[in-house]
């Protein structure tokens, strides 16, 4: 017998006799109004526990030093909706007062529909909690964890969803016990049509932990480069010099060889230029000095060599190596243009030439006088 059936009982005879008229097998008109007035009574208390007390714990909660209450006093005041607090208030009005045996069995599922409901968002909320402060940080490991922890909730996401499904489905009759031995054939199944997914999303999991690169670095993959914009389950995402968007299957990228020139510390550039061969040999021995005095000119930028490399079929050739204190490869290209506008105007002071392709042609004179005297002979 229910809490309140008793004291309906006792009030039968002091209240008129039309409120106890039997509007649904033995469910009276009073039970009603009764079940309505309890029903609001505890929807309303619900609400003020949710206004009132809860809000003074988050305060409370704020200023200990563990999180846990912080991560549950936020998900109740943030996240339960009314289906919860309606649910509640049914469930203790069916706790009360006895209800038609339909209207109950109705309450029960959906009280049982909103529990699992939100206690799957529940623990949504807290993975995503874990996830933040496992990722917190601005350093490149920090960067790294933020596309893992992407992959690692939404997994974590789909498979409290479906237990959540599955205790639903549960409880409202269903067999799950073939659903779920279905659910593993036709997993099998899938997992042996999409082998080629299934690839890319291990391979994802071996970028992500394996970290060669995260977002925000400029790679080359296979003559491709770009910046990574996003690290998903099946393919990456790089955006190229040209502004196309490049997706690459995450397997082809572990069996590549990846440049990851968002790590470069330093850059070196490489630079060789020529100069004629009429050049003078004084010059020739000046030009290392002239090129040290440009690069030290140019900011974070460091001469390692400069040396006379070789004799060109056109050119006497120079080559100069240079490390510059800047990974961008923007300030690579200044330094190079800086380099050659500084290099140019010095060479021009100096009265020394740049060397391009040419072509000399030398007529002997002593043959062509030997030429012209056969010819002289031949005709006499």
């Amino acid at each position: 017998m229910r809490l309140l059936d008793k004291w309906v009982a006792d009030l039968k005879g002091t209240l008129p006799d039309w409120l106890f008229i039997q509007i649904y097998q033995d469910f009276t008109l009073f039970q009603l109004f009764l079940a309505i007035i309890v029903f609001f009574v505890f929807l309303g208390l619900t609400y003020f526990l949710r206004r009132i007390i809860i809000r003074r714990l988050r305060v409370w909660a704020r200023k200990s030093k563990t999180k846990v209450d912080d991560l549950l006093l936020e998900f109740i005041y943030d996240r339960l909706g009314t289906p919860f607090y309606t649910a509640i208030a049914l469930f203790i009005t069916m706790y009360l007062l006895h209800l038609p045996v339909g209207v109950e069995k109705t309450i029960k599922i959906i009280f049982i529909v909103v529990v699992v409901f939100y206690s799957a968002r529940f623990a949504g909320h807290f993975i995503d909690i874990g996830l933040r402060s496992w990722i917190k940080g601005e350093d490149e490991e920090a960067r790294a964890r933020q596309a893992l922890a992407r992959t690692l909730s939404l997994i974590a996401r789909l498979i409290v969803w479906a237990l959540a499904l599955i205790l639903i489905l549960d409880n409202l009759g269903f067999d799950v016990t073939g659903l779920i031995a279905g659910l593993g054939i036709g997993g099998l199944a899938i997992g042996l049509a999409v082998q080629s997914i299934l690839q890319d999303i291990i391979a994802s999991f071996s970028i992500q932990i394996d970290k060669p690169f995260v977002e925000g670095d400029f790679i080359e993959i296979d003559g491709k480069m770009g910046t990574v914009e996003h690290i998903g389950i099946k393919t990456t995402r790089i955006r190229s010099f040209y502004g196309e968007e490049i997706s690459i299957p995450n397997k082809t990228i572990v069996d590549s060889f990846i440049h990851n020139y968002g790590r470069v510390k330093q850059r070196r550039v490489l630079m060789t230029f020529g100069v004629i061969y009429e050049t003078a040999l004084d010059k020739l021995e000046k030009i290392p000095q002239l090129v040290e005095e440009v690069v030290k000119q140019i900011p974070k930028a460091n001469l390692d060599r400069v040396h006379f490399k070789q004799m060109g079929d056109f050119s006497l050739d120079y080559e100069v190596l240079i490390t510059i204190d800047d990974p961008t490869y923007k300030y690579l290209m200044d330094v190079r243009q800086q380099f050659n506008l500084k290099l140019t105007k010095v060479f021009r002071e100096e009265g020394i030439e740049f060397a391009y392709p040419t072509q000399v042609i030398y007529l002997n004179p002593v043959n062509m006088e030997q030429n012209t005297s056969q010819q002289n002979q031949a005709q006499a």
